[in-house]
């Protein structure tokens, strides 16, 4: 799996920089989750880790 960070905007009077953050998850994963394009998602963080499962 991979995280990569995007710039999602640019504040124009400020030049402020807002990103957001993807997830890139390996098919096989997603297959054996059962997960299809368009489910909706919920995160959970817990201590030091992020627990996702479908709503």
């Amino acid at each position: 799996m991979k995280l990569k960070k995007h710039l999602n905007r640019k504040d124009r009077n400020t030049g402020h920089e807002f990103y957001r953050y993807d997830i890139t998850i390996n098919p096989e994963i997603i297959r054996e989750l059962g997960w299809k394009d368009g489910d909706e998602l919920d995160a959970e963080v817990k201590g030091k880790e992020l627990r996702i499962k479908k709503k």
